[in-house]
């Protein structure tokens, strides 16, 4: 009885495979684990331009772009940037030299290259540390249209140590427009809820209490107890 390859063997090009890893629909993995690892540059001519075939561009109906991911032009056109925060958190409209700006990581595709390269002026929101925003703060885009070609902005959210606060992107009317976005988040600081694991802990989205059962015990036996109760994957299986 010959075994049957598994899905390591299968996408390995050492068997005639592409390289990849289940459950990526098919398309060339991106080099590393992670989206840090992928290139980076400020330059737009650095990054090809998308055909559509590209992983992170087969869902993008490309001919809406009007032309925003082949040109490398200035921008033309213009868009009203409007700021509602909350009052615990400071906002300042500044120019492109600003020391803070592209602290947050180069960009990884060309029209955020190009977003890059053509801004003016930055809307920079800062979370102060300790700080707890009493509600959200709405940054609202609105565009005038189409007509006077493509507008360009950036945006740098600066959450300091412990701060907590909730920012939301509104954008309305019409417009041809890309915006370099940068999240900046101290040593400290939490993102989200599920950065808090626990070995007992609710779940904000289900309402229940998670029990993580292999992390959970407090001495060998026990864990090695409930590894021989978990059943094994069979061969040729893999998991989800």
């Amino acid at each position: 009885m010959t075994a049957k390859p598994v899905a390591t063997e299968l996408l390995s090009p050492a068997t005639g495979g592409f390289g990849g890893k289940p459950h990526d629909h098919g398309a060339t993995p991106l080099p590393g684990d992670s989206r840090g690892s992928r290139f980076s540059s400020y330059v737009v001519g650095d990054f090809p331009v998308p055909t559509g075939r590209e992983e992170d561009w087969r869902f993008t109906p490309l001919d809406r772009l009007r032309h925003l991911h082949e040109d490398d032009g200035p921008g033309t056109g213009t868009v009203t940037v409007e700021v509602d925060a909350a009052p615990e958190l400071s906002v300042e409209a500044v120019a492109r030299g600003d020391a803070r700006l592209g602290r947050g990581g180069e960009p990884a595709d060309r029209v955020a290259a190009r977003a890059w390269k053509a801004f003016e002026k930055a809307t920079v929101i800062t979370v102060p540390s300790e700080a707890v925003a009493s509600r959200e703060t709405t940054v609202s885009v609105r565009g005038t249209g189409v007509d006077d070609g493509p507008a360009f902005g950036h945006l740098l959210v600066d959450v300091q140590p412990f701060a907590k606060a909730v920012v939301v992107l509104d954008h309305t009317g019409s417009a041809t427009y890309a915006e370099f976005i940068e999240l900046l988040a101290s040593t400290g600081r939490v993102i989200e809820s599920t950065q808090l694991w626990w070995s007992v802990r609710p779940h904000h989205s289900f309402g229940t209490v998670e029990v993580r059962i292999c992390d959970a015990q407090t001495r060998g036996e026990d864990a090695s107890a409930t590894a021989r109760r978990w059943p094994r994957p069979r061969p040729g299986s893999t998991s989800c």
